[in-house]
Formats: structure tokens, C-alpha cells, sequence
């Protein structure tokens, strides 16, 4: 196996109607309830946006630029932090009875097969919190933080 196959894959039911799941994602009033807590646009497609992954102004940022935007259905993304990017694809694939199956996929790392392996295990388990934590405010309203409480330091 190559680096390059190596992927982080994090996958859910969202018992919400797939446009309502996507909006969660793009719009960065609701993602900043649940993932990132700053975001200075709405992703869409061309769009160059940066995340932030605390709430000082001196806190990591990340420099998105969406490379692929099908509205309710896919949403591709480049993102860098530091030198380092990779690729993150979201599919949004509408159920017959009204709900979501959101799958978050992540490649291009870099390193040694040692650290490829382990930034997709954690890539894995981050996206994995993420999808947990949209869950509980599209389904429940309920802002449960395990995204901010993984890294209550911002980091």
C-alpha cells in the first residue's frame, strides 16, 4: 500500500433532509455551532475562505478553497494549515425516507507511511466527532462541543 492510498473515512446517517444536512456544512453560521468557531464566508463554489481553530485572534487558522461544489450533493475542499494541505470531500447522498448519509473523506498526506497512518487515524476519529456533533444540533438542537472539547487549548 502507498501513501497515497492511505485515507481518513468517517461516515453517518443524519436524520435530517440532505439539503438542511448540507447548509449545516457551507453556511458558516450553523458549522461554527459545531466544528470550527470562526469562519470568515460561506463556502461555495471558487469560494477562499479561512477557518480559525480556536476563538483568539492568535489561534491556528486554516486556509480553505472549495475545488468542487455540487449543491446537496458533494463539496470538495483543499485545506492548508501551515505548508501542509489535503484534500477533504463531503457526499451527501439523500435516503428514501428523508434522511442523510454524509460520508467525509480525506487523502493527500504527506510523510513517512508511519505518519500518514496516524494523521488519517486522527483525521478519522476528527471527522468522526464532527459528524457526531452535527448530528446532535441537526436532529436535537443540542450543541454538545466534543469538537472544542478534543482541543480545549485550540490546538
Amino acid at each position: 500500500m502507498s501513501n497515497q492510498e492511505i485515507k481518513a473515512t468517517a461516515k453517518m446517517l443524519i436524520r435530517r433532509p440532505v439539503d438542511e444536512v448540507f447548509e449545516a456544512f457551507v453556511n458558516p453560521d450553523q458549522m461554527t455551532k459545531f466544528w470550527f468557531p470562526k469562519s470568515s464566508g460561506r463556502l461555495e463554489e471558487g469560494a477562499t475562505v479561512e477557518w480559525q481553530v480556536g476563538t483568539s485572534d492568535d489561534d491556528p487558522k486554516i486556509d480553505v478553497k472549495v475545488v468542487n461544489f455540487e449543491k446537496d450533493a458533494r463539496l470538495d475542499i483543499q485545506w492548508t494549515a501551515g505548508e501542509k494541505s489535503t484534500r477533504v470531500e463531503w457526499k451527501f447522498t439523500p435516503q428514501s425516507d428523508g434522511t442523510t448519509f454524509l460520508e467525509i473523506v480525506e487523502s493527500g498526506f504527506e510523510g513517512s507511511l508511519e505518519e500518514v497512518a496516524a494523521k488519517a487515524v486522527d483525521s478519522t476519529g476528527g471527522f468522526n466527532q464532527v459528524i457526531v456533533a452535527a448530528k446532535a444540533m441537526l436532529e436535537h438542537g443540542v450543541k454538545i462541543n466534543v469538537v472544542k472539547d478534543h482541543a480545549p487549548n485550540g490546538c
